[in-house]
């Protein structure tokens, strides 16, 4: 049986508005399946001792392919700025959008992520994860100021909880954001996304400039980051204006845009380790441009492939859960692994090819197990709380 899938804007009316964000598209869940998916590949794949060779061998070519599957965290960033933003102009002028927000934001991304780093920080107390360097101060995981820890060090720290640095970028432009959105002037926030992405590039060039020893910094402090946020936002009022139903009638634009994009992502694949400065100035913002193209495409697909691509059952599953697999990825995928086919939990194990591959299905039963008795019951609870009175 073929999914349902939501078609919020009807060409033929001009007028028409898309239903909110908070609705859920089942494109979308597709879409963010992949951005988890293409993480996993990053580190289960792209990073893994198996794939390192010498220049010029066949596995460092697969290696070199594999460069840009990181994005899969760009992708998120669009993704969130589309949904985040979508759900502030929504209700843009109730008396209680901002409550609402944070609460249910909260209720959402806090007590997983607090589950995350106080589990990994008693496994690292007890020696059952062994790392080289130690973590930092619970304060700053829990505080989320990961990506501000990490740009001092230069570098990763203590990889269980790196993954929350991607997360910090998000909780710091969920506290700020809205209140630059109650600031903007209303008549210009067509603006407000594209100011974000040049926000984005100058800071990143700044910065390249300012400390050109420690680029890794643009990767990640929050204002050097915004351009795929940005971008999210922009696809966020773009579905919502009356340019909709006409670019909707037009879409063979949205496919010619594509193209330069794709261009830029492959010359930052084949430049990745002779110019490696070329990400952190602009390459950000390709992949930014690129995936939120790609949103626009997704979000109501005319194409019948398009839609039977990112409806699929199994994508969009991955999509539901993708929370849970980001933050728990490194702790359960070694850890599990080495127990279920080595009998010992040995966090630090480097994996087969065959349990690599097997990385996507082991993590699907605790995340399973979250999302139905521990992620759900938390999002129901938000959503008693209505950003306009009944």
């Amino acid at each position: 049986m073929k999914p349902t899938v939501i078609d919020p804007v009807p060409t033929e009316s001009p007028n028409a508005r898309p239903i909110s964000v908070e609705s859920r598209v089942l494109t979308l869940d597709g879409l963010r399946g992949c951005a988890v998916l293409l993480i996993l590949v990053h580190h289960g794949v792209a990073l893994s001792p198996l794939l390192t060779a010498p220049v010029g061998t066949l596995r460092s070519y697969a290696r070199a392919s594999l460069g840009l599957t990181s994005s899969g965290v760009d992708l998120f960033f669009v993704l969130s700025g589309f949904l985040i933003g979508g759900i502030l102009l929504d209700h843009l002028n109730s008396t209680r959008s901002l409550p609402t927000f944070y609460v249910r934001r909260a209720l959402r991304i806090l007590p997983l992520a607090w589950l995350n780093i106080g589990l990994i920080l008693f496994l690292h107390g007890i020696d059952v994860i062994h790392t080289v360097d130690a973590p930092a101060p619970w304060w700053v995981y829990g505080g989320f100021l990961t990506n501000f820890h990490l740009a001092l060090n230069h570098g990763w720290t203590f990889g269980p909880l790196t993954p929350h640095w991607s997360l910090s970028i998000e909780e710091q432009f969920y506290l700020v954001f809205p209140f630059v959105m109650r600031l903007w002037p209303q008549k210009f926030m067509v603006w407000l996304g594209p100011g974000l992405i040049a926000t984005a590039f100058a800071s990143r060039l700044a910065v390249c400039l300012v400390t050109p020893d420690n680029l890794f910094a643009t990767h990640v402090l929050p204002f050097c980051r915004l351009d795929s946020l940005g971008a999210g936002f922009t696809c966020a009022w773009l579905v919502r204006s009356t340019l909709w139903p006409r670019l909707m009638a037009a879409r063979h634009w949205l496919w010619l845009a594509l193209l330069p994009t794709a261009a830029s992502l492959a010359i930052l694949l084949k430049e990745q380790y002779r110019a490696p400065e070329m990400l952190h100035i602009w390459g950000y913002t390709a992949i930014a441009l690129f995936y939120a193209i790609v949103l626009l495409l997704v979000y109501q697909p005319k194409e019948r492939w398009l839609s039977v691509c990112f409806t699929a059952g199994w994508l969009r599953l991955y999509g539901r859960y993708s929370y849970f697999i980001y933050l728990f990825q490194g702790v359960l995928t070694t850890g599990l692994l080495s127990l279920l086919f080595h009998g010992h939990w040995n966090p630090d194990l480097t994996l087969a090819p065959w349990e690599i591959a097997a990385v996507p299905i082991v993590l699907l039963a605790p995340a399973a197990f979250s999302w139905h008795f521990f992620e759900t019951p938390l999002l129901r609870l938000g959503h008693r709380l209505k950003y306009s009175r009944p």
